[in-house]
């Protein structure tokens, strides 16, 4: 189907393509600019959420790599902060 003159003028400015314009319904230039509204809202896409930016926020000097890293020395750690020993 071949969009009309009118149809092409009321969906071209909103980003419609020739196929879609010729879709638009109403007698009016008004009418199919409202239409060409109500068509864009219907069929675009959904806007994705915005990313979320986690921090896991200034670290101690007992955290993090270094050659003194591991298991046991945390649990040294532990015990030695905890009166473990």
């Amino acid at each position: 189907m071949e969009p009309t003159p009118e149809q092409l003028a009321a969906g071209e400015p909103k980003g419609l393509t020739p196929e879609m314009c010729a879709r638009l319904r109403g007698e009016t230039p008004e009418e199919l600019s409202v239409d060409a509204d109500a068509f864009l809202a219907e069929w675009s896409p959904p806007v994705p959420p915005a990313p979320v930016h986690r921090s896991g926020g200034p670290r101690g000097v007992d955290v993090g790599g270094g050659s003194s890293s591991g298991v046991s020395v945390g649990a040294a750690l532990y015990r030695a902060r905890h009166g473990k020993e």
